[in-house]
């Protein structure tokens, strides 16, 4: 494993490549591969050119309007505790989605323009939505500051965490939800250049509000078949759950061949292990419920979405979409 302060998941993946081109080289008695080009120093350095503080700024800038007003977040444990004092604890579970729903999920993204990522982080919300009633729910998702930086090959703790906001209007159907969101996701993107702190600091100003996200979502993919190579070895790779206990959810959706992994580690107080394997439950639920009324509206009844079709009751293809993982 490697620990999350040196490493995150778009520097994993450099990592792993190059151990593999490394092992390789050195059992087959081959060339060793030439050094990577960039350094954690070099991040540094960019992020320390005047021109970054003003992306800096004006990331700062657009999170002040966008986050404003901004509601509390919502409880993952719908419903408050009743003092302050009682001791909290991590709970974790997991669950897999059947490779038939993953298929039928991304046949979804591909009919309606949107990304897979998408449509995962909007059931997210609509499960955080359901369990505590808000109608403004923000999500932390993970965004690499590799390929901003033109530093593919930089291994370090490079991520930036940044809220993408969902808003429920009365009457909201599943595919307006995935198209704000969706909107919301190439938004936080492009002003990522601000930390969750910065955004936080201007959101919430320290007045007491609460943190701006309590919930975090993050997509890992399998890596393809042949990707890794390690001489004649055979590799697979699986995240580790990671008992931190930072935000009060943090779930993980890794996709794999057979399926989708759904893993969630939740901070409450007065739960079992029970209650979260329930909500792991009702995201599948909401997902279920989202392809086969996609013009629905999220909190039930008629939705507001009159165009674009209904998803085919089974998929036509296996293609693949881009994620907004890191």
């Amino acid at each position: 494993g490697v620990h999350r302060a040196a490493c995150d998941g778009w520097s994993l993946d450099v990592l792993l490549h190059d151990l593999g081109q490394v092992y390789t080289a050195v059992v087959t008695g081959g060339a060793l591969p030439a050094p990577p080009g960039h350094g954690v120093s070099d991040y540094h350095a960019y992020r320390a050119e005047p021109q970054f503080a003003d992306r800096i700024e004006s990331s700062r800038r657009f999170w002040r309007e966008a986050l404003a007003p901004a509601s509390p977040p919502p409880d993952p444990a719908d419903a408050p505790s009743t003092s302050e004092s009682r001791p909290h604890h991590i709970l974790d579970t997991r669950s897999t989605l059947s490779s038939e729903l993953v298929a039928s999920a991304k046949q979804l993204s591909r009919d309606q323009g949107i990304s897979f990522f998408t449509v995962l982080l909007s059931t997210l919300a609509v499960l955080l939505r359901r369990a505590s009633g808000v109608d403004d729910v923000a999500i932390g998702v993970p965004v690499a500051g590799q390929p901003e930086a033109g530093m593919e090959d930089c291994v370090g703790h490079l991520a930036s965490l940044v809220p993408v906001r969902c808003h429920f209007e009365p009457g909201l159907s599943f595919l307006d939800l995935y198209r704000a969101v969706g909107g919301a996701i190439l938004d936080a993107r492009e002003n990522a250049a601000a930390g969750l702190e910065e955004i936080a600091e201007d959101a919430v100003g320290g007045n007491g509000a609460g943190p701006l996200v309590s919930a975090v979502f993050t997509h890992v993919q399998e890596y393809a078949p042949g990707k890794l190579q390690f001489g004649d070895c055979s590799v697979k790779y699986s995240p580790n759950p990671r008992r931190r206990g930072v935000f009060d959810l943090e779930v993980t959706a890794f996709e794999t061949h057979e399926g989708l992994d759904v893993m969630a580690q939740a901070l409450v107080a007065g739960r079992d292990r029970g209650w979260l394997e329930t909500r792991v439950q009702e995201f599948e639920s909401v997902l279920r419920e989202a392809l086969r009324t996609p013009h629905a509206a999220v909190d039930g009844g008629e939705g507001s979405s009159d165009h674009g079709p209904e998803p085919p009751a089974a998929p036509t293809g296996d293609g693949e979409v881009a994620s907004e993982q890191p």
